[in-house]
């Protein structure tokens, strides 16, 4: 599971972009109404509020990063569709998997990128976000929300996010940065391992990757 654990600069750029606007989506609830937000007020609304919340509280999030994981834990799963994601990964492997294994992948990915993205935002360090705008894609109830991650110290990146309308409002399935997509990642470094070592043992070893990557959790409230 080595090729798991490696993270290159571009996914861990990428789970911040995710993250930015998942953050904040609990600051956004009170406000929120019947009407679902237009994906695009989406993304902009949430990456704009949890800018403001990194900022005043940089300090304390790289020094207590296990806050973020449990803030992320609550946020990332309303707004992803994971189902739909496990579904991409997985591609030939989702089809010929049995219920069980779905189920089971699905959890295990899910617990993989809540974590990935905890630790991510601990890693801010003055980026700012410029929108792009929206553009729809095939089906109709798909569109792609395109922004651009303003770096201090590096090149700016272009970071876009797919959402399909669902009945529960738009939720989130791939995420590309620098044009590299989140799920096509998985995909490739998931369709190896699964190859080599059969789907029930690579379940096994994800799980226990999750188990090691969880955080200990902070006495200080």
């Amino acid at each position: 599971m080595d090729s798991i654990a490696g993270q290159s600069r571009s996914r861990r750029i990428l789970a911040l972009a995710s993250a930015l606007w998942l953050f904040a989506a609990i600051h956004l609830s009170a406000l929120a109404t019947t009407k679902p937000l237009p994906p695009d007020q989406l993304i902009m609304q949430t990456t704009e509020e949890v800018l403001k919340l990194l900022k005043a509280h940089q300090d304390k999030l790289k020094e207590h990063p296990e806050r973020i994981y449990e803030q992320v834990k609550d946020l990332v799963i309303p707004h992803f569709d994971f189902e739909l994601m496990s579904r991409f990964v997985l591609a030939q492997n989702w089809r010929s998997a049995s219920p069980e294994q779905r189920a089971r992948f699905v959890k295990e990915f899910r617990a993989l990128l809540v974590q990935t993205y905890g630790y991510s935002l601990s890693e801010y360090s003055g980026q700012t976000v410029r929108f792009e705008g929206m553009q729809p894609s095939s089906p109709d109830n798909r569109v792609m929300v395109r922004t651009v991650i303003e770096q201090p110290d590096g090149p700016d990146l272009p970071v876009n996010y797919r959402l399909h309308k669902t009945a529960a409002g738009w939720k989130v399935y791939d995420v590309s940065v620098n044009y590299s997509s989140l799920v096509q990642t998985y995909r490739s470094s998931f369709r190896a391992q699964i190859r080599q070592e059969g789907l029930d043992r690579f379940l096994d070893e994800l799980q226990q990757r999750n188990t090691r990557m969880v955080p200990p959790v902070s006495s200080e409230r």
